[in-house]
């Protein structure tokens, strides 16, 4: 599987990953491009894209899916803040800045 390598920009890793499905099979369905995209995607990215694509009306497609993941590309490299996970039992997971 491919995985987004650490300093790869994520328009590198959507052309990586739509010539090796072209590769394989040229008629695979674009569902499937989405999800080989979601699986290698760097952990950092991942979850805010996953919870992006869920929420939309229609299924996915690579375009939809290298939309939404530029622009939170975007946003992790140009925040200035890190942030870290706080689990509680009361609200599961909440995100909060490293001072």
């Amino acid at each position: 599987r491919k995985q987004q390598q650490p300093g790869e920009t994520l328009i590198a890793y959507y052309d990586d990953i739509l010539d090796l499905c072209k590769q394989v099979d040229n008629n695979i369905p674009l569902h499937m491009i989405v999800d080989y995209l979601q699986d290698g995607l760097r952990h950092e990215l991942k979850i805010h894209v996953k919870r992006q694509l869920k929420a939309l009306n229609d299924e996915p497609t690579p375009t939809m899916f290298s939309k939404i993941a530029c622009d939170e590309e975007e946003l992790y490299i140009t925040t200035p803040q890190l942030y870290f996970a706080l689990f509680t039992t009361a609200t599961g997971i909440l995100f909060a800045p490293i001072s």
